[in-house]
């Protein structure tokens, strides 16, 4: 479970990077760095969600085409996230409950 939420924090700040995101950052590095150390990042990624403004609420900024419309690479991108904060949410919740 460790390779897979280490692998999701990395896609996650790399997708960050692209549109430099630094407000969510601070979060998957904390999340990076706690697994590393063979530590468990559940309890933080949980705090994370719900609520209004939570990660799960996040938006990229969004990026448009030369004709005014959602640009194709923010689209996959923000898919992806969506895609990336799921699972990485549902491994924060199977962690806690190996508690």
């Amino acid at each position: 479970m460790d390779n897979e939420l280490n692998a999701i924090l990395l896609e996650i700040k790399q997708i960050m990077d692209v549109y430099n995101e630094s407000n969510w950052m601070r979060l998957v590095n904390i999340c990076l760095d706690t697994v590393e150390r063979g530590d468990s990042c559940a309890d933080a990624v949980k705090s994370a969600y719900g609520g209004m403004g939570s990660f799960s609420d996040y938006v990229l900024p969004v990026r448009y085409d030369d004709r005014g419309n959602f640009s194709a690479q923010w689209q996959r991108d923000m898919s992806r996230l969506d895609d990336l904060r799921t699972r990485l949410y549902e491994l924060a919740v199977l962690s806690a409950g190996d508690r």
